[in-house]
């Protein structure tokens, strides 16, 4: 038998980049992707950075059932105790309604209508169809009874009761019923599945109306009474409700039962991008499912999903379009998502609003953790030394860092600390990891675990594979 070869310095493997979590079979990613992450975030992409943190906007009215802005300026929310409020910028306000559902989800859209100025309207399927003008809120009388997911579309407003979908006359809001027998007259159409449910969302593209059941998605197409084509994109997919679907440049992003998927309007929705969090989908509660959520801030997708609790949300998967990665956050229980300007808000089950953004969690520090790919030689069979491991970080004197090891490919049970680090390490400065617990491994993966904000850019190893014997 051969001796072991001498060991020396030899140029380290150097990795600076760092995507989201994939968790498909680890030994198939690129080292680049997490098994397993929470609470890390592409925003710094290439490095690894933690996610945003989040304010509390006052107190709160219960459960937040719906977030919308008038005009990109002011936020509105509509709580659980019934109430419909406003943001003053320091408070909610009084309510500006009171007595509304106390259970049902919210919908919010803007449009002028024929009124003095762009109005923010509101439906919920229980109080009819409601709208701001800039001091108080009002009702549309002329509105079908139980109209929800209300929308707008070629300067008209929609929404639907059941299986019937509706629209006003153009540039008129206010006018449900009255027929002048031109282009202009309020529309209304049955949308039949052979399965009998009834339409569970609306959301408009730039040229395209979605109407959508559980399992089916409709495109309505046309500017005017008189041209209105309702056609069938697929018996395939669905919405899990009004609240699960969010348009991004122009491209519809869906959650459905089976998948997260996307819809580009000349081809059947597809979740192809989706498949590296497919097990955080399947893992979602059945009967909490309708509480998820999808939001956008305009540059990321936002996918609000229940997989622990059975009453809310618990899990926020986050899709970054330029690290074309996911990352999984934790932390709270969104219901409800708004955008304006961009700034991102979010409602939660605890009544609380939550302005996004921020080192901290409303003045708590966040908890997160990556996991690396299991690291290898050229063969499984080869055993493998690890003289020297480094990381280059950004780590705040709030912060802290600790770094775990194991010699397994999978699951939690061997990890063992190998180093902790607090008070700020220099972006230029590596920080070395004990590697001595890897002695005969054949594989091996590291764990970072943190409190607070913290940047990394870069881990390095010196690696020697053995020969197989």
């Amino acid at each position: 038998m051969k001796p072991w070869p001498n060991i020396r310095s030899r140029t380290p493997a150097v990795q600076r980049e760092f995507r989201g979590v994939d968790r498909r079979d680890p030994f198939s990613l690129n080292a680049a992707l997490s098994p397993d992450s929470l609470n890390t975030s592409s925003l710094s992409y290439p490095s690894l950075s933690v996610r945003p943190g989040y304010t509390v906007l006052g107190a709160s009215y219960g459960r937040v059932l719906g977030l919308g802005s008038w005009k990109e300026t002011e936020l509105h929310a509509v709580f659980a105790d019934g109430t419909w409020r406003k943001w003053t910028g320091s408070s909610w306000s009084a309510a500006l309604k009171s007595g509304l559902s106390t259970t049902e989800q919210a919908s919010f859209t803007n449009l002028k209508g024929g009124l003095s100025s762009i109005s923010l309207f509101m439906t919920n399927g229980v109080d009819g169809l409601l709208y701001y003008d800039g001091s108080t809120v009002q009702t549309v009388s002329t509105a079908p009874s139980g109209i929800n997911y209300v929308e707008t579309h070629v300067d008209r407003l929609w929404g639907a009761v059941e299986n019937r979908l509706y629209c006003s006359a153009y540039r008129d809001a206010t006018n449900w019923t009255v027929i002048n027998q031109d282009d202009a007259d309020p529309f209304d159409t049955e949308v039949e599945t052979p399965n009998g449910e009834v339409i569970d969302g609306i959301v408009a593209s730039s040229d395209t109306l979605i109407v959508t059941k559980r399992s089916s998605i409709h495109k309505l197409m046309g500017y005017a009474a008189s041209d209105f084509t309702l056609r069938r994109v697929t018996r395939e997919v669905g919405f899990l409700g009004n609240n699960t679907a969010t348009i991004i440049r122009d491209v519809i992003y869906m959650l459905d039962e089976r998948g997260i998927y996307d819809y580009y309007g000349a081809t059947s929705p597809d979740n192809s991008f989706s498949l590296g969090v497919q097990d955080c989908i399947d893992r979602i509660k059945r009967s909490s499912m309708s509480s998820s959520c999808v939001g956008t801030d305009g540059q990321r997708l936002y996918v609000s999903i229940p997989i622990s609790s059975s009453s809310a949300p618990d899990t926020v998967l986050v899709y970054d379009f330029d690290a074309k990665s996911w990352d999984v956050w934790g932390g709270f229980s969104i219901t409800c998502f708004a955008k304006m300007g961009n700034t991102l808000y979010a409602g939660d089950a605890q009544g609380r609003v939550l302005q996004m953004g921020g080192p901290n969690d409303n003045g708590t520090a966040i908890s997160w953790y990556r996991t690396s790919v299991p690291y290898t030689a050229e063969s499984m069979a080869q055993h493998i030394r690890i003289p020297r491991m480094w990381f280059t970080v950004e780590l705040p004197a709030v912060s802290s860092l600790s770094v775990y090891l194991s010699k397994s490919d999978q699951g939690d049970a061997d990890w063992q600390l190998a180093a902790t680090f607090t008070a700020g390490a220099l972006s230029t400065t590596p920080i070395y990891v004990p590697t001595s617990m890897l002695v005969g491994a054949q594989w091996y993966r590291y764990k970072l675990a943190g409190v607070g904000p913290c940047k990394v850019k870069e881990f390095a190893v010196e690696q020697h594979n053995m020969p197989i014997r």
